[in-house]
């Protein structure tokens, strides 16, 4: 994690930047700054836990119980990211309100031979309203997730077991995870 304190610097003050200039160039080296983090990130979890996940694996290969210790390793590399998502993110009352008030305004067009400069203030309210979906379906999905996995570990079958296994297996050597 060499350069993670150096990327942390960076994504500050160009995140100040691009903010300050509201510039979509600085946004997106700002996206491409995020990204060399979270890699940072993966390649250090995948070290740090290497060990630790093979042993995991081979007790899911066996069949052997799984201490509480493992299930919580498990469920860092198979939900962490959704879980720690959904506890942090803090906008989604503000989302719903967006898209309730996108959807109001969407309402007063109703007429089939609107002006031409409603179709294109519709078609802001309608890439609005996409944005805000996908922001809740995102959230909504992650959710999902974690709830799929409490269930899922609850009684892992012998063919769960050989999907986890490969599972992290890709995760601790994929540089995508």
């Amino acid at each position: 994690m060499g350069q993670f304190e150096e990327l942390v610097s960076k994504l500050n003050n160009d995140g100040q930047e691009a903010v300050l200039k509201d510039d979509e160039n600085k946004y997106v080296r700002l996206s491409q700054i995020v990204d060399a983090i979270s890699d940072s990130l993966r390649e250090y979890a995948q070290e740090i836990t290497a060990e630790h996940l093979q042993k995991l694996s081979d007790k899911l290969k066996s069949e052997s119980s799984l201490s509480s210790e493992d299930l919580q390793l498990l469920r860092m590399w198979i939900v962490g990211d959704a879980e720690n998502y959904i506890n942090t993110e803090n906008s989604v009352p503000e989302w719903k309100k967006e898209l309730q008030r996108v959807m109001r305004e969407i309402l007063h067009f109703t007429n089939d031979s609107m002006p031409v400069e409603d179709i294109f203030k519709l078609q802001a309210l309608l890439r609005d309203a996409d944005r805000v979906i996908d922001d809740l379906a995102f959230y909504a999905a992650q959710k999902d997730r974690v709830a799929k996995f409490d269930v899922a570990v609850q009684n892992l079958s012998g063919e769960d077991r050989e999907f986890l296994t490969a599972l992290l297996t890709t995760k601790l050597k994929s540089k995508y995870y």
